[in-house]
């Protein structure tokens, strides 16, 4: 009964929060609410195993991030999720070169979910590391490893294209 009450109150201090970062994401509005309910359901059957010294928020949005990407995958929108957030903020700048733009759509289809939200995160939504490292649970050190790996993938994928077109 205590847990049920503590979840309560813990979902009134965080529903706000967790339905603008799933927005954050680039989920569309008319599943913000389904997909905060699932984070909710999940984090509700896990409520057992929280730390009770970790943030609650930070747990919450890590169990909504891997909502996010599962659900990525299974409608198979990976495509018109980059162009809808990634591409549209990158590609305004260029707005009269396409060939900039079908490059960008092309480097990024070849991320995985995992690497796209990082660079979403830290270059399109100006996420502090400290932060990006809160919302995966990963280390500030593991993230920024990560997104220069990601960053050097997209160099060596531009490179080759690059490479490929002028031959």
């Amino acid at each position: 009964m205590n847990n049920e009450k503590e979840f309560s109150r813990l979902i009134e201090e965080t529903y706000r929060s967790l339905c603008f970062f799933l927005r954050y994401l680039g989920l569309p509005e008319s599943d913000i609410d389904d997909m905060a309910q699932d984070s909710y359901l999940k984090a509700y059957k896990a409520f057992d195993r929280f730390e009770s010294g970790r943030s609650f928020k930070s747990w919450l949005f890590s169990i909504a991030k891997n909502t996010f990407i599962d659900w990525t995958r299974r409608q198979k929108t990976q495509q018109k999720f980059i162009q809808m957030n990634f591409c549209r903020e990158y590609c305004d700048t260029f707005e009269d070169d396409v060939n900039n733009r079908a490059q960008i759509r092309s480097t990024l289809e070849k991320l995985d979910p995992e690497d796209q939200i990082l660079i979403e995160l830290r270059f399109f939504q100006d996420l502090p590391f400290n932060d990006i490292a809160e919302l995966t649970g990963l280390t500030v050190g593991a993230i920024k490893m990560r997104v220069m790996r990601i960053l050097d993938k997209i160099k060596a994928g531009w490179k080759k294209d690059y490479y490929d077109q002028n031959l």
